[in-house]
């Protein structure tokens, strides 16, 4: 293996362990809810942080249309698939990109935003089908994205 190819695999890994041990993730998804609150016309009121997850209290106007509460409570999953797709489409980060897809994947799957498809009215995508469906599909996203950074590394 060449030395590039080994340092561009030993960054890589890096980075994922820095974005699990910094929660950068749940850092990254209740931003997206704090952004989604304030674009609608809402206060933010509160944000928690615990190892578990997070928790952004937003007072939005009750004549606000229904539409409104769902951006607020999918902001956060659309702002983590948003910087994953960013990530996937950058070929020295390409493979970031298809981890951070994953993680949403593996989120799914393991029901951690329950909470914030519930509220959306999204709750049918608790369901195992569709869970498994939505884990499957990132897990292959994840697989080519690998595939293509080191492929694009092989290159160089």
């Amino acid at each position: 293996m060449r030395k590039d190819v080994f340092l561009a695999f030993i960054l890589w890994i890096t980075f994922m362990a820095f974005m699990e041990a910094s929660n950068f993730l749940l850092f990254l998804h209740e931003t997206g809810h704090t952004f989604v609150c304030n674009l609608i016309g809402g206060k933010v009121t509160k944000i928690e942080y615990t190892e578990r997850g997070g928790r952004v209290g937003c007072d939005i106007p009750e004549s606000a249309p229904t539409f409104h509460f769902f951006l607020f409570y999918m902001g956060g999953i659309i702002f983590e698939f948003i910087f994953g797709l960013i990530l996937l489409l950058i070929p020295y980060t390409s493979a970031l990109g298809g981890y951070v897809l994953f993680s949403i994947g593996a989120n799914v799957l393991f029901k951690c935003y329950e909470l914030d498809l519930k509220y959306a009215g999204l709750s049918i995508l608790s369901q195992t089908l569709f869970r498994l469906t939505i884990f499957l599909f990132s897990f292959v996203i994840f697989a080519f994205s690998i595939y293509s950074y080191f492929t694009f590394w092989k290159e160089r």
